[in-house]
């Protein structure tokens, strides 16, 4: 039996910017504060900033997987209205883009650096090791931010900071099974420098898992499903934790660690769908809750979902433009709702 986790969700999600068909730097779209918008009782504020060459969303942290997707479209009406006064760019979703070096040379000394503030990897796989400013290909990543309670950070009158078997534990449960849906040629030449397997960073408020590309950005399901996969993720560790019933064992004596790091790292659907055959016995298993992703009922539709995807892509399922998918007034679908409805 797994007990729901009590988690915050958020994410900071990244795309670029295109005029006439180029990648152009955020600067030259966005103010240099970027276009927030605050709200009452929260230090932080949802909106646009520039990050790099890319753009990036910033949300405020949601109680639910469909929160997310409220402040998602939150910044997306903001970027819209702001692009309505520059008809000539476009927001384009493509994970991995080459800027052309002219476009480079263009841009500040703060818009060429490669990367941000430092990552954590847990299995030591090398850092970024090129540099920037000379360096022409640019990654959208999609960052999840999780905000965890006690009993995820310290075993029952222990003070061990678990945070790392989270990271695991992600990476089997998200990170593996996202390679099943983003099938971006060039995701393995991204994660060379971006978004490798095991990245993460350990914020006050729990942790800020860094593997992912942007593909989730496509539509609110996915937005769903990912964040979903996560609360499984926290959920098994801090019901090993409180009750000391070694859910998260059980899974992880399942999956060989290595070959997950590896079909993450090079994006291999085949290594991929073998890792989640033992996620799918797990799930089987143990019977997670609604709200966690993946159930035993569901995984049959999952299992349509996937063999859709590596058919026809994802743009079968969301063809619609992400921009205006998202600033849509009406209800977007949650994953629980979509994944009833694939045949």
């Amino acid at each position: 039996m797994i007990t729901p986790a009590k988690v915050t969700f958020g994410c900071d999600p990244e795309a670029f910017f295109t005029k006439g068909g180029r990648i152009v730097g955020s600067e030259k779209v966005l103010p240099e504060k970027g276009i927030l918008q605050r709200r009452s009782g929260y230090s932080q504020q949802t909106g646009v900033v520039l990050d790099g060459v890319q753009f990036e969303l910033h949300t405020l942290p949601s109680q639910s997987p469909v929160g997310v997707g409220q402040e998602l479209a939150t910044a997306f009406k903001l970027l819209k209205r702001h692009l309505a006064t520059l008809p000539d760019i476009e927001v384009c979703f493509i994970p991995t883009v080459t800027v052309e070096r002219e476009e480079l040379a263009t841009l500040s000394e703060r818009a060429r650096v490669l990367g941000c503030a430092p990552s954590r990897n847990l299995y030591n796989i090398p850092a970024i090791s090129v540099d920037g400013a000379d360096f022409p290909q640019r990654s959208a990543g999609g960052h999840i931010q999780l905000g965890l309670g006690v009993p995820v950070y310290h075993r029952y009158n222990s003070e061990i900071d678990n945070r790392e078997d989270l990271v695991a534990l992600m990476d089997v449960l998200v990170g593996n099974t996202c390679v099943l849906l983003d099938r971006d040629p060039l995701a393995s030449a991204r994660r060379k420098n971006y978004g490798r397997p095991g990245e993460y960073r350990l914020p006050p408020h729990g942790l800020e898992y860094r593997t992912l590309s942007n593909f989730w950005l496509a539509a609110q399901p996915l937005t769903c499903f990912v964040m979903e996969m996560s609360h499984l993720a926290v959920s098994i560790l801090s019901t090993a934790l409180r009750e000391g019933n070694k859910i998260d064992e059980r899974l992880m004596s399942r999956v060989n660690l290595k070959k997950i790091v590896s079909a993450i790292m090079e994006n291999d659907f085949q290594l991929a769908e073998e890792n989640f055959t033992a996620v799918r016995e797990f799930i089987t298993e143990v019977k997670p809750g609604p709200g966690m992703g993946l159930t035993a009922e569901t995984l049959p539709a999952f299992d349509r979902f996937v063999a859709g995807v590596q058919e026809k892509g994802l743009k079968h399922f969301f063809p619609e433009d992400p921009v205006e998918h998202w600033c849509r007034p009406n209800e977007h679908k949650g994953w629980g709702t979509f994944l009833a409805g694939v045949k």
